[in-house]
C-alpha cells in the first residue's frame, strides 16, 4: 500500500485539502506527471502530507531513481509525456497501484530555446509543443476514464501553462493556478 510515511513536507500555499473537494475523507490515489523534481516533486509531497497515495512520472530517469530511494512508497516510472503508448502504458500501472484514483496534477512542461522566431528550429518549437500541449492532452486523455469511474466529485489537473478544473462528464474549465477551491461546475 502507498502511504506518506517518511514524507517531511507540508502541504503547498494554493493546494487545498482534497477531501473538501472530492466530498469524500477518504483519501485516493494521485497521478503527478514531472514529479520527481522541481515543483512536481513539491506538489507530490504535499499530497503525500494530505494522506493521499501518489503515482508520478518524470522523464528523468535518475530523478526518478532518487525520488524512488527517498519516497519508497510512490509509484514513480519514467515516461516521456509526449509518447501516446508511454502514457497509456504510465496511467494504466499508476491506476492499479493506486486503486481509487481521485486526482490528476499534468505538471509536465518544458520551455525550449530562448531565440527570436526567425530563428527558432522548427523541431524545437515541435518538442516544446508536443510536451507542453500535446502531453497535456495525452495524459488527460488517458486518465479520465479512470477518472469517471472511480472519481466521487471533480478532479484537478494543473498543465504547466494552464490551471483547469477536469471532472469527468464536462470539458476542463479555466482557473487560477493557485488551486482555489471549486464545486466543479
Amino acid at each position: 500500500m502507498l502511504t506518506s510515511q517518511g514524507c517531511r513536507h507540508h502541504t503547498l500555499p494554493g493546494i487545498p485539502d482534497w477531501s473538501s473537494v472530492t466530498g469524500n475523507d477518504e483519501r485516493g490515489g494521485v497521478l503527478v506527471t514531472a514529479g520527481a523534481a522541481g515543483i512536481g516533486l513539491a506538489i507530490v509531497q504535499s499530497f503525500l502530507a494530505q494522506g493521499y497515495r501518489v503515482a508520478t512520472c518524470d522523464i528523468d530517469a535518475d530523478a526518478v531513481q532518487q525520488l524512488r530511494a527517498e519516497y519508497p512508497d510512490v509509484a514513480a516510472s519514467t515516461c516521456d509525456v509526449s509518447d501516446d503508448h508511454a502514457v497509456r502504458q504510465w496511467v494504466d500501472d499508476a491506476v492499479a497501484a493506486l486503486g481509487r484514483t481521485v486526482v490528476l496534477v499534468s505538471d509536465a512542461g518544458i520551455a525550449g530555446p530562448t531565440a527570436e522566431v526567425a530563428d527558432l528550429d522548427l523541431a524545437d518549437w515541435s518538442r516544446v509543443i508536443d510536451v507542453n500541449l500535446t502531453g497535456a492532452f495525452l495524459v488527460a486523455r488517458a486518465a479520465i476514464p479512470h477518472l469517471r469511474r472511480q472519481a466521487e466529485g471533480p478532479s484537478y489537473s494543473c498543465p504547466p501553462w494552464l490551471a483547469a478544473w477536469v471532472t469527468p462528464t464536462a470539458p476542463p474549465t479555466p482557473r487560477a493556478c493557485n488551486g482555489g477551491a471549486s464545486s466543479g461546475d
